[in-house]
Order: C-alpha cells, then structure tokens, then sequence
C-alpha cells in the first residue's frame, strides 16, 4: 500500500507482513492479468532498465505495458495498466465478491453472477472461471483439445477436465453468460488463485 501521510518512513518498512507478502500477492495477480509470457517478459524488461539503479512503482508499471505492446495484439485494458496499480496499491480494503452460478438446462448455457460487496469503492478485476466437466470416456479424447475462452486443455479419460472463461468484475453486480451444452459437474470462482488479495463466496443457486 502506498502511503502519503507517515511522519516517518519507520512506519512503512515495519510492517513486514504488508510490504513482502502484501507485495507478492498483487506481483501474482498482475501476472494473472497479463499471462506468463508478458509478465516475464516485463519483469526481464524492467531488470534490464533498472539493474543496479533504483526506480519507481510508475517504471515497472511502464516496463509490463511495454512488454505488452512488444508481444503485439495487447488487450486495451493491458495498454495502460495505471487501474491495477492504483487499485491494489493506492486503495484501501480488500476486493470482496459475493458469486453464484446455475445451468439454464433449455438454452444450455452456465449464468455466473458476481457481485462487489466491499463499501470502499469498485474495483476492476478479470476474474477466472473454472468449468468442471463430468470425466471424458477413452473415445472422447479423438476429439484432441477442448477451448473456452483464452485456455486450451487437452482432454484425458477418465479425469474431469476443467474448461476457463474470464468474467470481468467492474461493476456492483456483474454477469455472464457462457455457451455449455451440459450441465457441468461444478464451477468455481479464481480456481488457479489469481487473486489471492480477495474474499469471496460462491455457489450454486
């Protein structure tokens, strides 16, 4: 958290707990934001500017943007990441979701809701969904890759395979809608764990 108020800076590198593991957990989400290949990218990107020298919260937040652009096709969103800087580092509270999904059985398709709970203000958030499907049989897998939104799996019999789409939380109540043409086994809400910096519940309804 970036503070603007201290008397004195004692009172920043004291909190340990907030600097370090604090500090991890939004480095985890940023990666989450932006993938493996952009987020390296940026951090070699950012070592290479900065080595043996100092910087700020700004150049890093430069060196992942420019990464992006580097990697070509980057996401709008991605072009100027200043709405993830400033919410996990110049806001107070936590990002709080209260989610639910159900399976509309008639026009196979997965609702997923999430709503922002916390009174600090909204946060921006890509937030991964986790589609738990039933296990495949061994004939299912001449069928090769399945793909749901910007995840690709391979299909191995016998264990259930779980499916990604993103919902984008930005608003107070926030909805999807996903094509399915059977009833998943579960869904779960940040199965990877992205956004750790979260408290959430989520159900079926």
């Amino acid at each position: 958290m970036v503070h603007e108020n201290l008397d004195t800076a004692a009172n920043v590198f004291s909190n340990e707990t907030q600097i370090y593991q604090g500090g991890a957990m939004v480095l985890h989400t940023l990666r989450g934001v932006l993938g493996d290949d952009v987020f390296w990218a940026g951090i070699r990107l950012y070592y290479s500017r900065y080595r043996n020298g100092s910087a700020s919260t700004d150049d890093l937040r430069y060196a992942m943007e420019d990464a992006c652009y580097a990697a070509g096709n980057c996401p709008e969103d991605h072009q100027d990441l200043s709405w993830f800087f400033h919410e996990w580092l110049n806001c107070g509270g936590i990002l709080t979701v209260s989610g639910s999904w159900h399976y509309d059985a008639t026009a196979k398709q997965l609702h997923v809701d999430a709503d922002q709970t916390q009174s600090q203000g909204l946060y921006r958030m890509p937030i991964e969904i986790g589609i738990v499907e039933a296990p495949v049989s061994p004939a299912a897998t001449a069928e090769g890759k399945t793909q749901l939104g910007r995840n690709t799996l391979e299909r191995r019999p016998g264990e259930p395979q779980i499916q990604k789409a993103v919902i984008l939380v930005d608003k107070a109540q926030n909805s999807l809608i996903i094509p399915l043409d059977a009833a998943p086994a579960a869904v779960q809400l940040d199965p990877g764990m992205w956004v750790p910096l979260m408290r959430a519940t989520f159900e079926a309804n």
